[in-house]
């Protein structure tokens, strides 16, 4: 390897504000914050504030010390700008012949990290030399084959878009509370995935996709969207990507509706299955369009991420794993028919995106060096030919055999073969239940009276009503009075309801206030009683309940 720095010329002292967001040398210090870097003569400084070792990560910025590493560019090789946020280098620290270090910097713009890559070393190490050959002939297909990527990112800002939406409408600030769930039922005007509606309704398949129940359901599946995405979209093409996601999200909802027609169902998490069944075809059968290392570290890192969701879905009663292989066994279809060799160059000097192991991408600069490199490639044999195509027919004949056969396995579960008919989720509340616990019970007289998993039996969702507020539950107070004024599962009975409702009000329930002052409002269950409808309402309002304070304000009143 070279051992003399070639560089740019550099001012007496040059400064630049970073982000480093990986740093580990012989002393292991890690930077994580904000900080400098800075060239002084024929050194680069690093200062920032540093972890201190075996603290907790929540309460690094608490306790955390000051560093200022020197590091000679003698030992500084393989830079190369990576795009995550279009402003991030990476290169190596190597003394004494061995490789010390992997540095990674965020600079404040693409053009100061610019300016810091002319301003390094341009030695490579041989290993990094070839393999960097094959990643930027990658980058320039991939550039020339799909030179804008737009369908993934409107995708993760539509469903973005839409959480915030429905959670506020929903929820109001609490849809921020990053465990706290929206209600299944209160979804569904949304385009939320229930069979009774959507097989009336088809679109809700596709629309209940941009649907998720919390922010860790939403933020999770946008990250994994993320990852595999851009590179996806890039190796099919804008519109083949597009296809793939479409279908894939409309498979996933009608196996989850095939599996469970009673359940509400929600989540790109079938959709992203599929492009991850796409990647996996193209590494199946292009793989000779890819660098050996990516081909490596993508099939790791995308097997790894389906078994884990699978894993998930075994773990979780709330997850579809026939959802998720449905959407994963569509995608590997369309992606084994759609998929396309990559063959072609760009000569621009654009920087042009190339997938690395940990997912960031390669960027070229340097003209002299592409061409240098290309070079190499070219005798190092180049590429070979691409896959045959009736190889990716059968691949795609033997994805639909398993599709089929999913689709089979799930109509066994469906119709009670090796299964029970009872949504798992159902069945360990009933469990919950049966030890006496009060939030199962109410939550089975949720699930009898929305048909969640269970057939809808409205009796049998107040005897588990009743015995829930029996046991503590205020929730299932208000409940029995909706089930008693509406005539659901019992004979109608306004007073009863009133009953109810005041035993709710009385156990600090707001929606049991407000529905309160509605019965004495209007006279039902209970003789008229404006002021008496006020007081509750004033309460209620007090609480923070919507209702209440817009029926206040209605009558000019104020809490």
């Amino acid at each position: 390897m070279s051992t003399s720095p070639v560089r740019a010329t550099v001012p007496p002292v040059t400064a630049f504000k970073v982000r480093t967001e990986k740093y580990a040398d012989d002393t292991h210090v890690k930077i994580e914050w904000n900080g400098m870097l800075a060239f002084d003569g024929d050194v680069v400084v690093l200062s920032g504030r540093a972890p201190i070792p075996g603290l907790p990560s929540p309460i690094y910025p608490l306790f955390s010390r000051t560093v200022n590493k020197r590091i000679p560019l003698c030992e500084i090789f393989n830079v190369v700008p990576v795009v995550t946020d279009h402003a991030c280098i990476s290169f190596d620290r190597i003394k004494d012949g061995a490789r010390w270090s992997g540095i990674r910097l965020h600079a404040a713009n693409p053009q100061e990290a610019a300016t810091i890559i002319r301003l390094l070393p341009t030695r490579t190490t041989p290993e990094f030399g070839e393999e960097s050959t094959r990643h930027k002939a990658l980058a320039t297909d991939l550039q020339a084959a799909t030179p804008t990527v737009f369908v993934t990112p409107i995708i993760i800002a539509m469903n973005y878009f839409v959480f915030v939406v429905v959670g506020f409408a929903l929820l109001g600030w609490g849809v921020l509370l990053v465990f706290y769930p929206l209600n299944p039922v209160q979804m569904l005007p949304w385009g939320a995935n229930y069979w009774p509606i959507t097989s009336e309704h088809w679109m809700r398949l596709f629309n209940s996709t941009f649907l998720h129940f919390n922010v860790i359901h939403l933020v999770l599946n946008m990250w994994a969207l993320g990852k595999a995405g851009v590179l996806t979209e890039r190796l099919f093409g804008n519109r083949p990507f597009a296809v793939i996601y479409v279908l894939g999200a409309i498979a996933s909802s009608l196996a989850f509706s095939w599996v469970n027609p009673n359940g509400i169902g929600a989540g790109a998490s079938g959709a992203i299955f599929a492009v991850y069944g796409a990647l996996l075809a193209y590494l199946a059968f292009q793989a000779d369009s890819c660098p050996k290392g990516a081909v490596k570290s993508l099939l790791k890192s995308t097997l790894g991420f389906v078994a884990f969701n699978l894993l998930c879905g075994f773990t979780f009663p709330g997850d579809s794993n026939v959802a998720h292989l449905a959407g994963l066994v569509v995608g590997f279809l369309l992606g084994a028919i759609l998929c396309r060799p990559l063959d072609r160059r760009s000569t621009e000097e654009t920087p042009m995106p190339d997938s690395t192991e940990d997912g960031y991408v390669l960027l070229t600069l340097d003209d002299e060096e592409q061409e240098r490199r290309a070079g190499a490639a070219v005798a190092l044999g180049g590429r070979r030919k691409p896959t045959r195509r009736w190889v990716r027919i059968l691949a795609a004949a033997g994805a639909m055999f398993l599709m089929v056969f999913a689709l089979i396995v799930a109509a066994g579960y469906r119709n009670g073969h090796g299964g029970s008919r009872e949504d798992a989720g159902v069945g360990s509340y009933r469990e919950a239940a049966a030890a006496g616990d009060s939030e199962a019970m109410y939550n089975l007289g949720v699930c009898y009276a929305n048909g969640m998993g269970v057939e809808q039996n409205w009796y049998e969702a107040v005897q588990w009503y009743r015995r829930a507020a029996e046991a503590g539950n205020t929730d299932s107070l208000v409940n029995l009075g909706v089930m008693y004024e509406k005539g659901r599962g019992v004979a109608k009975d306004e007073m009863e309801a009133v009953r109810w409702y005041r035993k709710a009000a009385e156990a600090g329930d707001s929606v049991g206030m407000y529905d309160l002052g509605v019965m004495y409002e209007k006279g039902r269950g209970v003789a008229r009683n404006d002021a008496e409808a006020v007081k509750w309402y004033q309460k209620a309002a007090m609480l923070g309940q919507k209702d209440a304070q817009e029926a206040l304000r209605n009558q000019g009143l104020t809490w």
